[in-house]
């Protein structure tokens, strides 16, 4: 701020004027004459000289200057940020993400330009703005709410619509933070170009380490949500590699307790030879817990690119829906009434197998017993109950998951009972075990019966097969991988041995032969001839053993095969039950479901199908079946309405509902089989049908978390029965597939657009310092000094000063 005069008038016209006041002021001297004596006062000459001088100023017209600098010119900076799933990479303890984002807080720091606007956004599969509100607080609150999960890199499309973002002024510069691992390269270059001519170059931040030599990712783990104990469970793991064909690798199974930490491997190591590009491994273990949490973990090669996807957690929940258990004891032993204490216990030939399974809170076991010329339920507190029998009906059976028939004849069971069994086992996926005695097998009239075809031996017809006689020495064959019923105890030696002294049997059927190819023999007579074989048939399993398991025959098996207390024939017989049922739908269900693949990947049909039964649990397409499909994780983005799945064709829609897609929790209803026509069911055309459509592309990265299908049947207004199926899609984003950076292609775009690569902070701070300052014209603002409230103050008061003196001498 400075003073300046402006005269209103020029300097001649001021001096002139000042030469015409002189001289009117010594021509009023000399015509009054000087004045009073009285009037002669210095202190009034010299004020009303002050006064004078004052009123002269604004002759002058002095003037206060003030001048502003000019309005800076912003020159904006577009952030583009790479937030696809390949930035979780993680070389050197640091992500490919957190080493962009710290380019751009350390270039924050180093900036001294005060015309560079940075405006941030963020592309994958679409380009999106980061809130300035954000962006202005606290760069550190802005970048720590966003994660890298799109699961597709469209840079090309990117570049295009970021065009649309300019506003009124070009931006100076545009800036690219990405590993250059992206779908859309094709064109990239000449499109850079036109930002050449547009005067925006693009700078590119390449991060990732372009020296990696391989890579490996486990991709997606499949598991069944929920198994039985004991059962063995098959774990689907997927894995990705690149740069380590014919490299060795191991995949790991681990344990972990509620915390994360591992307690244990649940199976050795599964060895691994990896080929570049996609690959499928299977690798089991046995349920054996309430609840498994894995560790799925293969250990890095020292030729990868990063660690961080050698590692996935999966879980499997044990179910406790207890297993139900018929048993059918045919042996003659009566039932005896025992007294302990004050209770009377009653005990049959049944007992020691039933005690043996009930000592498992999740088996439950029914006896009926044969043994007195016709079938009698024995109640829960041993007594017979002659009211009762074998099941009475179709959906009584199907009530059971395990049947098993012990020294029982063919002639205790109708024709009808038979076909119950038969359809029971294969269809349901029941589990059905005869076991010797002289009344069973050809010797109990089974040969050539429905039943035979159900069992894992065949019988010789019409022969008196019972060997009462024969001292059996089974050789259990322990070749190979163990079957689950050996796993007696959890330490393999021990346990090997227990096997190996696998008791002596007094009788045997000696007529068997196993029924080749589709059952396995775990024990053999001395002349080769199936002593214990398992097999499966439709949906369901079967086992037979040619020995009797009940006193006398079986003496040793009940009381000599373990020391003390440690006795494995429970054991066995809990092992059996568990197998015999793991295929079991449990009958109990009224609506059963299914689809047709373990998992899917995108742009593949789903056959999904249903089931109903009747109160007779005989299949019936009375019901309606409805489906609809929920997220199974709520890590999906709920703000996408839509599922995987397309509407299917040829299903009404609910009115007002449109769209490709079907969304989530939309009702659809399965279309009812014709068994007349080939379909999706194929030859089991029966029950109800219909075939999704998978979307091409996984829009969210949870991807592998995996959905749910949530079925009910309903019968009109009334629900029957429901059901849930989980359905893993393997979410494979296309940046995955090769993750090793691309620098060439962002220098190419830098180097096509007149832009530069940008290495470190001090690359990207030295660009924005660079950036041409421009200023408006500067504000000059001018403030005249006899417009000021205070000069005419001054003299006002200066004149009211000079007047009350005068008026105090009496000059006034």
């Amino acid at each position: 701020m400075n003073l300046e005069l402006l005269p209103q008038l020029s300097p001649r016209t001021l001096l002139s004027l000042f030469a015409v006041l002189a001289v009117a002021a010594i021509g009023v001297r000399l015509m009054w004459g000087p004045p009073a004596q009285i009037a002669r006062r210095s202190g009034l000459v010299i004020l009303r000289c002050l006064v004078v001088l004052l009123l002269l100023i604004p002759l002058f017209n002095p003037v206060q200057v003030s001048e502003t600098p000019g309005h800076v010119e912003h020159n904006d900076v577009l952030y583009l940020l790479d937030e696809s799933e390949s930035m979780n990479m993680v070389n050197d303890d640091q992500s490919r993400w957190d080493q962009a984002i710290g380019i751009i807080r350390d270039a924050k720091a180093k900036t001294t330009n005060v015309s560079a606007n940075t405006k941030s956004f963020r592309f994958g599969s679409r380009l999106s703005a980061i809130e300035s509100k954000a962006q202005n607080s606290a760069s550190e609150d802005l970048f720590d709410t966003i994660k890298p999960t799109s699961s597709d890199t469209r840079l090309r499309m990117a570049l295009q619509q970021i065009t649309s973002r300019f506003g009124r002024a070009r931006p100076a510069s545009v800036v690219v933070f990405s590993d250059g691992r992206v779908r859309d390269s094709e064109g990239i270059e000449e499109l850079a170009k036109h930002f050449a001519e547009l005067n925006v170059p693009i700078h590119v931040a390449p991060v990732g380490d372009a020296e990696s030599r391989g890579d490996l990712a486990i991709i997606a783990a499949v598991i069944p949500e929920s198994v039985r104990r004991h059962s063995r469970v098959e774990v689907q793991v997927f894995t990705r590699s690149f740069g380590l064909d014919d490299q060795r690798a191991e995949l790991h199974l681990t344990a972990l307790d509620r915390d994360g930490n591992p307690l244990r491997a649940v199976t050795t190591p599964q060895p691994l030879t990896l080929r570049d590009g996609f690959q499928s491994h299977r690798v089991s273990f046995r349920a054996d817990e309430d609840t498994q949490r894995l560790l799925i973990h293969i250990p890095p090669n020292d030729r990868e690119t990063t660690s961080q996807n050698n590692s996935i957690e999966a879980t499997t929940f044990i179910d406790h829906t207890k297993i139900r258990v018929l048993y059918v004891e045919g042996s003659p032993q009566r039932i005896q009434a025992i007294r302990q204490g004050n209770k009377i216990v009653y005990r049959g030939a049944h007992t020691e197998l039933q005690e043996a399974l009930v000592a498992d809170n999740d088996i439950e076991c029914i006896v009926v017993s044969g043994g007195g010329g016709m079938l009698t339920r024995i109640t829960n507190d041993g007594s017979p109950d002659i009211e009762r029998g074998f099941a009475a009906s179709s959906a009584e059976l199907a009530a059971f998951d395990v049947l098993i028939l012990s020294n029982i004849s063919r002639e205790m069971f109708t024709e009808e009972q038979i076909d119950w069994i038969t359809s029971w086992v294969s269809r349901r996926g029941a589990g059905l075990c005869m076991l010797g005695g002289p009344n069973s097998f050809s010797a109990g009239g089974w040969a050539g019966t429905a039943i035979e075809t159900i069992l894992p031996v065949t019988m010789q017809e019409a022969k008196f097969d019972w060997d009462p006689g024969a001292v059996v020495q089974g050789k259990v064959d322990l070749s190979g991988t163990l079957h689950p019923i050996w796993h007696l105890v959890s330490a393999a030696k021990t346990n090997r041995k227990i096997i190996e002294q696998f008791p002596v049997f007094d009788g045997v059927n000696e007529s068997l032969r196993v029924n080749d190819p589709l059952a396995t023999t775990l024990v053999s007579g001395s002349d080769d001839t199936p002593v214990l074989s398992v097999g499966r048939y439709g949906k369901g399993r079967s086992a037979a053993m040619a020995t009797a398991i009940t006193e006398p025959w079986a003496r040793a098996f009940l009381n000599e095969w373990g020391e003390g207390d440690d006795r494995y024939f429970a054991k066995f017989w809990r092992n059996m039950v568990y197998w015999l049922a793991e295929d079991s739908t449990i009958g109990r269900r009224r609506l059963i479901a299914s689809h047709d693949k373990q998992y899917y990947k995108p742009g593949e049909t789903m056959t999904l199908r249903a089931v109903g039964y009747d109160e007779g649990a005989k299949v019936t397409q009375d019901y309606r079946i409805v489906a609809m499909i929920e997220p199974k994780s709520t890590s999906f983005d709920l703000n996408n309405y839509d599922s995987p799945f397309r509407w299917p064709n040829g299903v009404q829609r609910e009115e007002g509902m449109e769209g490709p897609m079907i969304m989530w929790g939309e009702e659809f209803e399965l279309p009812r089989a014709n068994a007349d026509t080939d379909g999706p069911l194929g030859v089991e055309n029966e029950g109800y049908a219909i075939e999704l459509q998978i979307n091409d592309a996984m829009l969210n990265a949870s991807a592998n978390e995996g959905l749910r299908i949530e079925l009910t049947a309903m019968d009109g207004q009334t629900q029957v029965d429901s059901t849930s199926l989980d359905v893993h899609i393997l979410h494979d984003p296309f940046e995955l597939q090769n993750p090793f950076p691309d620098h060439d292609l962002l220098q190419r775009v830098a180097a096509a657009s007149g832009g530069s690569v940008i290495h470190d902070s001090d690359d990207l701070a030295a660009v924005l310092n660079d950036l041409d300052v421009k200023r408006g014209p500067p504000v000059v603002r001018k403030s005249p000094l006899w417009s000021t409230w205070w000069l005419w103050a001054l003299i006002v008061g200066m004149l009211t000063t000079e007047w009350f003196w005068r008026r105090s001498m009496g000059l006034a």
